[in-house]
């Protein structure tokens, strides 16, 4: 199944798509394995959080334990 990604992001697709070939390139990954990973953590919403886990964002991100103490 492929999905289009690009259709359930808000805001400026273009500058965000741009952003993810610079990341991935970096990275040296696909792209679209990226957007993949995304999709499955939080449907591409930027403000998903887990219920059950700190974990926030579109990759679900969690901060280190070493990081936390000094929040």
């Amino acid at each position: 199944m492929d999905i289009e990604y690009l259709s359930y992001l808000k805001g400026n697709k273009t500058e965000f798509d741009a952003k993810m070939d610079t990341i991935a390139e970096k990275l040296g990954i696909d792209k679209n394995w990226l957007y993949a990973v995304m999709w499955c953590e939080s449907r591409m919403n930027p403000k998903a959080r887990n219920s059950t886990t700190a974990a926030t964002g579109l990759i679900q991100f969690m901060r280190s334990e070493e990081h936390t103490s000094e929040l």
